[in-house]
């Protein structure tokens, strides 16, 4: 595969600038492209995944399909321990609030 680069900011300068002129209508034009571009990008994946594919045996394929749920399972535990992750800085978070809370409310309060 193609080596993608990203734009430096000069070339989004550019852009923007270009968008700034477009009429509505050629705004939505270039909606449309863009639109078109993703979706060639996703078919030309596709058919290397096809390609690919259509090398293999029967036996491979059956092999590549285990392989992709192993992924998948692999990924499903990986956002849950994010998930949990997330809740339990979360939950650490709103123990330290509450025992802040309950501290200063049990401190005598000086008064002047």
């Amino acid at each position: 595969m193609a080596k993608e680069e990203l734009l430096d900011g000069e070339h989004w300068r550019i852009f923007r600038l270009f968008l700034c002129d477009l009429s509505d209508e050629e705004m939505e034009g270039v909606k449309k492209e863009l639109e078109k571009e993703r979706a060639a990008r996703r078919e030309r994946e596709n058919s290397i995944v096809r390609l690919f594919y259509s090398t293999m045996c029967d036996c491979d394929l059956e092999a590549a399909a285990g392989q992709l749920r192993v992924e998948r399972k692999a990924r499903a535990g990986d956002r849950g321990l994010a998930r949990q992750s997330a809740c339990d800085k979360a939950s650490r978070a709103n123990t330290a609030t509450g025992k802040t809370r309950r501290r200063a409310s049990r401190s005598p309060r000086l008064s002047r």
